[in-house]
């Protein structure tokens, strides 16, 4: 089960109970629950802990939740800020609840907190004047905050013009700016490590580092300016040329057919070493041609690293490729080789699972290098992303997103007018059309709560300066009407309509940038110059009396694992083999010798009996142990009324193994799993061994029926 369908799972066992049976044993044990940004908290979630907090509260026991209906910004992944600003009131009485409002601010400077505290306060009317809804002043009725910090700080809203007679846009125009705003801060004394660059959108983050680079690489730099910046996106992993070329080749060895995995490799390997132009190097076709451009070393052990466990694979292509000098990629060398040794020893030491798993891990923060705090260069966020940070300086360059739900959104709505009563909840496709059909409720619900959440992203992105708070937004025109589109239109309808803000030609001020100008801080820092590979091989050697034809057994082995792996029944051998042939898993040679091995060991009763139709099979099964330990069952069989669990060793029989096996006959029996029987199969000698479960101890408690098992 994957821990994103735990809530949905959870949900289906509660099932509305006031003490579901699971929560029995937690709520005997914890007595007080913490639950932190609770805006952000979906139904079903809250659904499954509510329970416990009842029952805590019941028993005397305080818990506390901790939330901003101003900060609930994650909607699009259930977040319900209903929850916070009505329900939980609703479903504790007063004597359980105890609200405590928290309106000193800590953080920010005083114009700052003055600034949010007056321009909020008109968006809200600006925005409910404009929807006919309640909601935005009701969700910011608290936004009203004291500042608590004494010294001063700056605001400053501009309003950019686009340069129609040189052809540049509005955002080309809030580039120019802010990099001027850069040099400006830092020419104060403001260190780059003290700056944040907020965007709302990852292409935006693009443009502002694309821009940064050709300035920082201009005449009109300054020489005092560090235009250096670190975003989520350059710390990924795969960013790295060194990385990238580690899983080409790994791909290449996994299948020499794959072309792109060719090309990859070829490419990659020109960037970082031989620099030849890149028409020359998309030429290589030929096999031999492919061979001849990179390291011999490579060609020549092609089925020697085949052989070689992941990690180990890893660190001889390092060597091979001569990554290990490369000391601007060491950091990303070291978080990929962590990556690589983790997956080793949790999942299988298999380079197709692998590759398998990278394709997903690389999306994620997993494949991310952690930056040094004292790095003195400039952050680049989303907003999303520095929700819960702080940072003394704050840049939001293109602060123009819309307030309208996007067009692409998808609403499911549900009317009492015939004949469309009928349906129940159906999809639509959001548009301006639905105000005037039988779904307007559901269309102006949706709309309101979109405007809600973008005023929620403008106040998280406007309260995480601590000194100095910078905007640029694009200078549109205002009409007389109360339309509001877009975040730059609330901004300058709220700016220039309060008396309160006083506005110089295009441009909102208040407070002054201090000049804190001082001898620069030298941070020590150490790096490596050489990424150390460990050729163990070379230096470690073993005396066995093992034949010359271990290693090959061995590779035969792990072969054969892979095939039994995917194979659930006799009858799908011939077709599995014609798959692993075509995807390049096997060359014909190996898929003939491999088919023969497993077809002789079919016509033994035990071995032939566990691959018959009459099973139901799962292969690599997972199991989360008692102790929070996970293991993997190589084939787990079960017919309703008896249950075989078989694990493959391509080694020689070891006391370990039959502990292995004994420990999932315990865990099968402990999840009262029907006729248990366990056993161990060499693929080297083709021997089926029996492995008797440890006696049972005995328990003075029944069977409880709502015990979980595996669901086949």
């Amino acid at each position: 089960m994957l821990l994103a369908d735990a809530p949905s799972f959870l949900k289906r066992i509660i099932n509305e109970s006031e003490t579901p049976f699971i929560y029995e044993k937690v709520g005997s044990f914890y007595r007080h629950f913490l639950i932190d940004e609770f805006q952000d908290t979906s139904e079903m979630q809250w659904a499954n802990i509510r329970p416990l907090v009842a029952n805590a509260l019941d028993q005397g026991y305080e818990s506390m939740v901790v939330g901003d209906v101003k900060q609930a910004i994650y909607r699009w992944r259930g977040g319900n800020l209903n929850l916070l600003n009505h329900q939980i009131a609703q479903q504790f009485n007063s004597a359980h609840l105890k609200i405590l409002p928290l309106n000193e601010n800590y953080r920010s400077a005083r114009q700052i907190v003055q600034f949010n505290n007056t321009f909020f306060r008109e968006a809200c009317h600006l925005v409910n004047n404009y929807l006919g809804a309640a909601l935005p002043e009701e969700v910011f009725r608290d936004v009203q905050q004291q500042p608590k910090k004494n010294e001063d700080g700056i605001v400053s809203v501009e309003f950019i013009a686009a340069e129609k007679a040189q052809g540049n846009s509005w955002t080309d125009e809030a580039k120019a700016r802010l990099c001027a705003l850069i040099e400006e801060l830092q020419l104060s004394g403001v260190q780059p490590r003290d700056i944040a660059i907020l965007v709302r959108k990852n292409e935006e983050g693009h443009a502002v580092i694309t821009h940064l680079l050709n300035h920082q690489n201009s005449d009109k730099a300054k020489t005092n300016v560090n235009y250096q910046v670190i975003s989520n996106e350059s710390l990924r992993i795969d960013s790295a040329a060194s990385v990238n070329l580690l899983i080409y080749a790994l791909r290449y060895l996994a299948n020499p057919d794959d072309h792109l995995a060719r090309a990859g490799l070829v490419f990659e390997y020109n960037r970082i070493h031989t620099g030849r132009p890149l028409a020359e190097v998309l030429q290589v076709k030929a096999i031999s041609d492919f061979r001849n451009v990179l390291p011999d070393a490579f060609s020549r052990n092609e089925s020697f690293l085949r052989g070689l466990p992941l990690y180990e694979m890893t660190e001889t292509l390092t060597g091979i490729f001569n990554l290990a000098k490369l000391t601007g990629e060491i950091p990303y060398l070291q978080a990929f080789q962590d990556m690589v040794l983790n997956f080793s020893l949790r999942e299988q030491n298999e380079l197709s699972e692998f590759l398998s798993w990278w394709e997903d891990a690389r999306h994620t923060d997993r494949a991310t290098i952690k930056s040094a705090a004292e790095s003195n260069v400039m952050r680049l966020l989303t907003i999303h992303k520095a929700k819960g940070l702080q940072f003394p300086y704050v840049i939001i360059p293109f602060c123009s997103w819309g307030m309208e739900p996007h067009k692409e959104t998808v609403i499911w709505v549900k009317t009492s007018q015939p004949p469309f009563n009928t349906l129940g909840m159906v999809p639509v496709k959001y548009s301006n059309n639905l105000e005037n059909s039988y779904f307007c409720e559901d269309y102006l619900k949706e709309r309101a709560s979109s405007y809600v959440d973008n005023l929620n992203l403008l106040y998280v992105a406007f309260t995480r300066p601590e000194k100095g708070l910078y905007v640029l937004a694009p200078d549109e025109e205002i009409k007389s009407d109360t339309k509001i589109s877009t975040v730059s239109k609330l901004l300058k309808k709220a700016l220039f309509n309060n008396t309160r803000f006083s506005t110089t030609g295009n441009r909102y001020i208040e407070g002054k940038l201090s000049d804190t100008r001082q001898a620069p801080m030298e941070v020590p820092s150490h790096s490596l110059a050489v990424y150390t590979t460990f050729p163990w091989r070379n230096r470690l050697v073993i005396r066995t009396s093992a034949p010359p034809e271990t290693e090959a057994q061995r590779k035969m082995g792990l072969r054969l694992h892979e095939v039994l792996a995917r194979l659930h029944y006799a009858d799908q051998l011939d077709e599995l083999m014609n798959t692993m042939v075509t995807t390049g898993a096997f060359n014909p040679n190996e898929a003939t010798q491999l088919k023969l091995q497993i077809q002789s060991w079919l016509t033994q009763p035990v071995f032939q009996s566990w691959f018959n139709r009459s099973w139901t099979v799962r292969t690599e099964v997972p199991v989360l142990a008692p102790q929070g330990e996970y293991r993997r069952m190589d084939r787990l069989m079960t017919d309703g009324k008896h249950t075989v669990v078989v694990d493959f060793k391509s080694g020689n029989p070891a006391a370990a193994d039959q502990a292995q096996v004994s420990e999932y006959i315990k865990l099968l029996h402990d999840m009262h799993m029907p006729g248990i029987s366990g056993y161990l199969f060499y693929t080297r000698t083709g021997e089926a061994i029996e492995v008797k479960p440890q006696p049972k101890s005995k328990s003075k408690k029944g069977k409880n029926n709502n015990q979980l098992s595996f669901d086949f």
